[in-house]
């Protein structure tokens, strides 16, 4: 065995490995950037199975497929499965199953809390966010926003204004966490 096939099949392991470890991560983080691009089980698979395909290559090469013919059916099977993950993921993909795509509307006056908007299904929810950048948390959900516009006004770091087309809540947030310790209606009613 060449120096370039152990070099591609340590990098493959070591990707495999490192997808592993930050699709596991992910995809239980209340992290922002974490849960966003590393939450998705179906795309972790996938990757998975892509980079196993690829350390098989070349670690195990195929040589005689009248001798090998073990070594041939488990590469086929391999490329079955990782093509299957695929259409997984990518069913997945366009129902937006595991969608996290946060779009910040407002931002305390210290910048160490946001209120943010989530798509989930036809419906928008809206979440606090606490900390920043790459630090920043999901700290919980308010609630359902009713109508088509919502404006957020942070008062104070545990104190924020939310107006709906469906009424005006001042929610509470635990000073510590920045949790929500008051909601929005779980309903939209008129």
């Amino acid at each position: 065995m060449n120096w370039v096939r152990r070099t591609v099949a340590v990098v493959a392991i070591v990707a495999t490995a490192a997808v592993i470890t930050m699709f596991t991560i992910g995809f239980g983080s209340d992290n922002v950037f974490l849960h966003q691009y590393f939450a998705n089980p179906a795309l972790g698979v996938f990757l998975v199975l892509l980079l196993l395909i690829v350390v098989f290559m070349m670690l195990m090469p195929v040589q005689d497929e009248t001798t090998q013919f073990r070594r041939s059916r488990f590469r086929t099977i391999q490329v079955v499965v990782t093509f299957l993950a695929l259409i997984v993921w990518l069913f997945t993909f366009g129902l937006g199953v595991w969608d996290y795509k946060p779009t910040v509307i407002q931002h305390s006056a210290d910048g160490t809390r946001a209120a943010a908007t989530f798509d989930v299904g036809p419906s928008k929810h809206l979440h606090v966010l606490v900390g920043k950048g790459l630090s920043a948390r999901d700290a919980g959900d308010v609630g359902l926003i009713c109508g088509a516009s919502v404006i957020v006004k942070f008062d104070s770091d545990t104190l924020m204004s939310v107006e709906t087309d469906f009424g005006n809540y001042k929610i509470n947030l635990d000073p510590v966490t920045g949790a929500p310790i008051d909601h929005m209606p779980a309903t939209c009613g008129s």
